[in-house]
C-alpha cells in the first residue's frame, strides 16, 4: 500500500510482508 507498512503498493515493507505472509501459507 501507499503507507510505510501496507501490503499491495509503494510501502516500504511490502515485499516482505508478502513473503511473510506466503511463507506462513507454506508451512
Amino acid at each position: 500500500g501507499r503507507g510505510v507498512m501496507s501490503i499491495g503498493g509503494a510501502g516500504v515493507f511490502d515485499g516482505i510482508f508478502l513473503v511473510g505472509i506466503i511463507s506462513a501459507l507454506l508451512t
